[in-house]
């Protein structure tokens, strides 16, 4: 049987995130604290909405840093970000460390657009745009960073997800010769590419999350129509719906 490679797509908004859902259970409180008025957040310590302050920190301030940043947490909830160096054209990575920012040059000719996403093991993994131009995949071993050309394209947007088996999974904008919204993972024969819609993107970023059978879900951006889109692969088989506005 040959197997088509499709995809199935709805249209809704410019501009949004695709994420996975989190739940969070609160323990019990006492009838008595209830009484009094207190929330459960309250009784564990948190404090009311409205007096909520903001703690801010510079990550890095020499030159002209900081434009398209990429933050995740790991399972201790320490920030990891990826951003462009525009002073010197660079992709950047940062990890805070007890109390300081450590921070680290990924690339050079590169980051004006990326996507951050750390594996089951805690290492960062960064999509990317080259100036090559190309796309690429970095990941920190140790304290040196391996790079992969995942495509010679030219392209933007990149939208990273790494699955259970540390296999990352890139979604991203294109131009020329690969115009559209494009997907691309590592395989056993190396990085592989398919093309999920090829309809002008108009150089927005994709969101790309996975399922828990790690099959790829995008969002992503119709400039021709102004539409919002979202594609999910079933089985090897590309299903594109279309939301119309």
């Amino acid at each position: 049987m040959k197997t088509r490679t499709k995809w199935l797509t709805p249209a809704i908004m410019l501009g949004c995130i695709l994420a996975a859902g989190t739940a969070m259970r609160l323990p019990l409180f006492s009838e008595n604290a209830s009484a009094q008025g207190i929330t459960p957040l309250e009784a564990q310590g948190y404090a009311p909405l409205n007096n909520t302050v903001w703690m801010t920190q510079t990550v890095q301030s020499d030159g002209d840093v900081g434009q398209n940043q990429s933050l995740v947490l790991d399972n201790f909830d320490v920030p990891h970000i990826s951003y462009y160096n525009a002073t010197q054209n660079s992709l950047q990575y940062a990890v805070l460390s007890g109390t300081t920012w450590l921070t680290s040059t990924v690339d050079t000719d590169a980051g004006m657009s990326s996507s951050l996403a750390l594996d089951v093991s805690g290492h960062p993994h960064i999509a990317y745009h080259h100036t090559g131009p190309s796309e690429r995949h970095a990941v920190l071993s140790g304290t040196t960073w391996l790079i992969d050309t995942v495509d010679n394209a030219v392209g933007a947007g990149e939208s990273l997800a790494i699955d259970g088996a540390g296999n990352p999974h890139i979604a991203y904008c294109g131009f020329g010769q690969y115009q559209g919204t494009n997907y691309v993972t590592w395989t056993p024969s190396g990085w592989t590419r398919t093309s999920v819609d090829v309809t002008n993107c108009g150089g927005k970023s994709p969101s790309l999350v996975l399922d828990k059978s790690d099959r790829p879900h995008i969002s992503y951006y119709d400039a021709a129509n102004g539409d919002l889109k979202y594609a999910h692969l079933l089985y090897r088989v590309y299903l594109p719906l279309m939301l119309r506005n």
